[in-house]
């Protein structure tokens, strides 16, 4: 069929029919849509993904065919959360109705080109773990193809799973463009420090927030080991101030049996806000945690932002995340990313503020004072000396007092 017009915009065939490229396609009825990079559109563009949605997506005619694709972005935005609803749709083997997505992942060992000769390449103890762990979920590789991967993943950098997943979790977990701790986490996850760090007994429990009005408040919990620091819980609370923050401490530390240390919080807790009587905050929580039972309260001096980023950096090496107990707040240190111009197509020197930067800000302000942490196990409460009675063999009148009751 011979073309018509042809523009950047739309080729126009002879038969009145066209192939349209746009963003905005509000006019018009379309029989297939594909949207390309749908993720990266979320991310970097989304009054331009908030048109797609609400504009091409709603021109399609009934019956007809939307194919979506993009390279995982992160876990959040429009395109992430269509893909969880359909892998939860595929996982319950449930019946799809015309508006429902069905699930599809192209993984980069499907593709027969990649794959090289394997001599003379070096597979890591990290590699041969991580490929020990795909066998494990039946992903079996030829030995080309493990020597494919090592090699791409020296130019890939952290960037490797997310540009080259082998599963669709691995996809979605991998770091987003311009996040500030990709390298850092993908190290943690190389050398196995985000699984299972349980609470220790004998060492206290600290806490780090980063507090708001309106927005989420955020807390970590964490113990100082030697050599170490092991993150073992994150929350977030919203519209419940520091009694909602306090209430869920204390209902933690009867549930696992925390003894609380060092509540440090952000430089803003000395302002007047959650008044009682005039208090300043950081006074109505030295007064609420004590009389709670709860450790003490210490500010963290404020800090600039790249001053928190790059200690967060640093500290990332020594640290330890629960993974149960901290999954959101990992989420949190994965997204965050720095801002993008949409004007210039470049990233800003300076963070997005999201969901992702009260959990990311309130970590940033335990890196400031990371280098004055000390291990500092419970002291042992003292007991009382037993007391005992002086006895004389006649007191064993009904017996004659053995050798052992002798000596």
């Amino acid at each position: 069929m011979p073309v018509v017009r042809g523009n950047q915009a739309e080729l126009l065939l002879a038969n009145n029919s066209s192939i349209r490229v746009g963003t905005s396609l509000r006019s018009g009825t379309l029989q297939y849509l594909h949207i390309s990079e749908y993720g990266k559109l979320c991310a970097k563009y989304p009054d331009k993904a908030r048109e797609v949605r609400t504009g091409a997506l709603n021109t399609v005619q009934a019956g007809q065919l939307v194919f979506i694709e993009s390279t995982a972005e992160g876990q959040e935005g429009h395109f992430y959360t269509l893909c969880e609803d359909a892998k939860v749709k595929q996982r319950q083997v449930a019946k799809l109705t015309e508006l429902d997505f069905k699930f599809h992942f192209f993984p980069w060992w499907k593709e027969p080109q990649y794959a090289i000769a394997p001599h003379g390449v070096i597979v890591s103890d990290a590699f041969a773990k991580y490929f020990r762990q795909l066998e494990e979920q039946g992903i079996t590789l030829t030995d080309g193809q493990r020597a494919w991967y090592v090699k791409k993943a020296e130019t890939q950098l952290g960037d490797m799973k997310r540009e080259y997943p082998s599963t669709p979790a691995e996809a979605f977990e991998a770091s987003v463009e311009g996040a500030y701790y990709a390298d850092q986490m993908a190290v943690a996850d190389a050398e196995e420090r985000i699984g299972v760090f349980p609470h220790v007994d004998g060492y206290p429990v600290h806490t780090i927030s980063d507090i708001g009005m309106d927005d989420a408040n955020s807390v970590w919990l964490f113990q100082v080991l030697p050599g170490r620091v092991r993150m073992i819980g994150y929350f977030e609370h919203t519209g419940s101030g520091m009694d909602g923050m306090l209430d869920e401490l204390e209902r933690r530390a009867n549930e696992h049996g925390y003894i609380y240390g060092v509540h440090n919080m952000p430089h803003d807790i000395k302002v007047r806000e959650w008044t009682r009587g005039g208090m300043t905050r950081i006074e109505v929580m030295l007064k609420e945690v004590r009389a709670r039972g709860l450790g003490t309260v210490r500010k963290v001096e404020r800090a600039y932002v790249h001053d928190r980023i790059n200690a967060t950096r640093r500290m990332l090496a020594r640290i330890e995340f629960d993974q149960a107990g901290c999954i959101e707040g990992i989420k949190c240190l994965r997204n965050y990313r720095k801002d993008w111009d949409e004007d210039l197509s470049v990233f800003r020197d300076e963070p997005l503020h999201n969901w992702a930067s009260h959990g990311a800000d309130a970590f940033g302000g335990l890196a400031i004072i990371f280098t004055g942490l000390a291990p500092e196990p419970l002291k042992p409460e003292r007991k009382p000396l037993p007391t005992f009675q002086t006895m004389t063999f006649n007191d064993f009148a009904d017996s004659t007092p053995t050798q052992s009751e002798r000596v």
